[in-house]
């Protein structure tokens, strides 16, 4: 198995508080990873390009507003197939609904998490994440 420790954590939001909210919640888990934000998936694109430590996972909002989730996960799918099979990329959003849900699976996402009300279940939803993609084996 891989040691992911130095790889970073992209998060996708625009929600200042959530971006903190996860943060904090990744260094409350314990986890020692560079924590990369961005507020669009064209921010994500662009960094993607650039052939310098990739992420350990992407956390993306669903309900992003300029260009939703589902789209993210298409442009990235289109322009790099490649590196995104080997990345695990998981929505995290505040409401799903049953057709984004599908919607995101037929795009290969792995994962939909509904983001929990308390900055305590916050943290156990993110160490859950985490720690499940830190015992899963990736593809080099």
């Amino acid at each position: 198995m891989q040691n992911f420790k130095d790889n970073p954590i992209f998060i996708v939001d625009e929600d200042k508080d959530d971006l903190e909210f996860i943060a904090e919640a990744i260094r409350e888990s314990g986890f020692q990873n560079n924590i990369e934000v961005f507020n669009s998936g064209e921010e994500l694109l662009s960094r993607l390009k650039i052939p310098r430590n990739r992420p350990f996972i992407i956390l993306c909002e669903l309900n992003l507003q300029v260009t939703d989730g589902i789209e993210v996960r298409k442009m990235l799918a289109e322009n790099l197939p490649d590196l995104l099979s080997s990345i695990p990329f998981v929505f995290w959003s505040s409401s799903a609904s049953p057709g984004q849900v599908r919607q995101a699976y037929k795009l290969w996402s792995q994962g939909v998490f509904l983001k929990p009300s308390s900055i305590e279940k916050i943290g156990e939803a993110i160490q859950t994440i985490l720690k499940y993609w830190t015992l899963s084996g990736h593809p080099a």
